[in-house]
Order: C-alpha cells, then structure tokens, then sequence
C-alpha cells in the first residue's frame, strides 16, 4: 500500500518509546537502499521495485 504525506515536516515525530529511527530525510526512491544499514538493503531494494513504477507514473502525471 502506498500513501502520501501531505504535512509538515514540523508534524513528523520520531519521539517515541521503541525508537527505530532517529532522523529522517527525504529522499529518491531510488536512492533509499544505499542509505540504509547493509542488511536492509535487500528490503528497501525491494521496496524500489514494488513502487517505483507506481512513484514514476504519478510523477509523470505531475501529481506530485
């Protein structure tokens, strides 16, 4: 399932018990599995290709 944001930044609160994150940055798809701890590459590898038509479609449509 894919969703968009459509807040602030401001409204992105990474502040809580069982944190996984601690900062985020937005980013190209694309780009994603090479930012992350090697042994979640394959995960977000995989993430690009399930989405990454999706992604392009809406970007050419200008519905970003």
């Amino acid at each position: 399932m894919l969703f968009r944001f459509c807040g602030s930044d401001s409204e992105i609160d990474l502040d809580f018990a069982d944190k996984e994150f601690l900062e985020y940055k937005w980013a190209e798809l694309h780009d994603l599995p090479d930012k992350v701890v090697y042994f979640k590459q394959h995960v977000y590898q995989l993430v690009v290709l399930e989405f990454g038509p999706y992604i392009e479609r809406i970007k050419k449509a200008g519905t970003t």
